[in-house]
This record gives structure tokens, sequence and C-alpha cells, in this order.
């Protein structure tokens, strides 16, 4: 289970993505087998009248367009192309994915692909871990006939998600949550991210909490008030055991709560407070 502050989320699993609008650089050249890849979505065979799934020597991933999931998963689809971001929109739940880059927002949560968003052939491609991260699909591959299938999740493993009212984004606090997240990364067995600049009137609770035994953790192992050890700009660094536990970053203007952000360690996906999407 993933912990988000104090509440409970589970991450989830999902798919991919292809789409090109206005204002996209030139699509970039990609090293890819000519081997045509199958996928079998609920045991129709799906059809790729145009760009079609490839798999990326470079990175060992299969790759598959935006249409595949609009078409075949029922998403709904949108292109701004002033931001080069894909929204999608399925059964209530809103995915923003932003060309070029390996992560994906998922309502509050942001996760972290195992390869990034490309443009091919004219359309935005993601990795197929982006099916089973996104839409409570189960996603096999069968190397040997390369051949994808995805069926949904059963109803007893799709992870609970508790429903957070989210908070609306101070813009003096949201710097300092973004910064802690986009430079979160793991070396070995340290979690490292930046210590941000904290604005004028305001200030941070910024903590780590282990879970090394995958359930209460270890307290000997737990990290308070990081942000006392930690000038803005320098590098932090949080060493953790067996199966990590969670960084959360909480900002306040004088007693009042404004955000918060919390980072898994070590898979680094990461859980908002904050509406950062409208």
């Amino acid at each position: 289970m993933k912990r988000f502050l104090n509440l409970l989320v589970v991450s989830s699993l999902v798919a991919g993505l292809g789409f090109f609008g206005h204002g996209v650089k030139a699509a970039e050249t990609v090293s890819s087998s000519t081997d045509e890849i199958k996928v079998v979505v609920e045991g129709k065979e799906v059809e790729f009248p145009d760009a079609k799934p490839y798999l990326d020597l470079k990175t060992g991933r299969t790759m598959v367009p935006v249409r595949f999931v609009s078409e075949a998963l029922q998403a709904n689809v949108k292109w701004d192309g002033t931001k080069n971001m894909v929204t999608m929109e399925r059964q209530g739940t809103k995915i923003y994915l932003v060309v070029g880059e390996n992560t994906v927002d998922i309502d509050d949560r942001t996760v972290r692909l195992d390869a990034p968003s490309v443009l091919k052939d004219w359309r935005t491609f993601v990795p197929l871990r982006f099916v089973s991260e996104t839409f409570d699909q189960k996603v096999d591959w069968d190397a040997d006939n390369k051949i994808v299938t995805i069926t949904p999740l059963p109803d007893e493993d799709i992870p609970f998600r508790p429903t957070i009212k989210l908070m609306p984004v101070d813009p003096l606090a949201q710097p300092a949550m973004e910064l802690v997240a986009k430079k979160a990364r793991i070396e070995g067995n340290v979690f490292i991210t930046e210590m941000p600049k904290i604005p004028d009137g305001y200030s941070v609770n910024f903590n780590y909490k282990d879970q090394s035994d995958g359930v209460y953790g270890v307290r000997e192992y737990d990290i308070k008030q990081i942000e006392k050890k930690y000038k803005a700009g320098e590098t932090v660094r949080i060493p953790f055991y067996g199966k990590g536990g969670y960084v959360s970053f909480s900002m306040f203007k004088g007693v009042q709560g404004v955000g918060g952000v919390s980072i898994d360690v070590p898979s680094l996906d990461t859980y908002w407070l904050n509406e950062r999407h409208k």
C-alpha cells in the first residue's frame, strides 16, 4: 500500500497513448523492431490503421499509441498543443501526460513510467505499463507470438483509493512542493532531492516514515524535521532499508495548511494534496 501523508493510497495499473497536435516538434527517430505486435482487448484484436505498437529496442519496452487507449478502452482524449499535453478521462479517472516525459499524473498521483513518451510517425506513444498503471487492467505479454493481451483486473485486485478533497494551489507554496518532487531520485539505497526555498510567512514539515518491513516500519529509521537539517539549495539524502517508506512534505501559512506532497520510496510514486490540474 502507498501512503499519502496519513492516508492509505494504493497505486494502480495503466495503458498506452498516442496523439499528435499543433505545436509539437517534429517526431524523433526511434530505434524499434519491425516485427508486428498484436494487441488483444477482452478477446478482440485491436486494429491500428496508422500508428502501430512497436518494441523500442533501446528501452526494451512495448510502446502503444493514444488511439488504442481512446478506442479500445473507451477513454475520452483531448490534446493541448500549448502544453504538449494529452488529457484522458475514463470512468471518472483523469490522466495528464506531457509528451517527452516519463511521468504521468493520474488524479492526485504522479506515477513514473519505465520509459518516456515519444513521438513516432506523428503520434505520441507510451510504454505499455501506462495501460496497467492507469486503467486497472491486467497486461500479459506473449513474447513468442508477440501478442499483448489486456483484460480488466478482478474487482478484488483493484486497489482501494480513498477519495481526497484536494486543496486549491497556493501560488507561493506550490513551487517548493513541485521542486521536491521533480528533484526526487534514488541512488542505491538513498532517496535524494533538493531542499527548496520556503517563502516568507510559510513553514514546512518535512519527514521520512520508514516502512522497511512493509507494514509498520522501524522507528529508528524515521527521520523528522528534515527542514531543520538542510538549507535551501542543498541536496537532501535519506537512507532507506528493506521495502523503504515514504517522504512527506507539508506546507503551512501561519497555522493553516496550504498543501503537501508525499513520495513513496523507492518507487517515487507521488501523491498530492493540491489540485494541480483544472
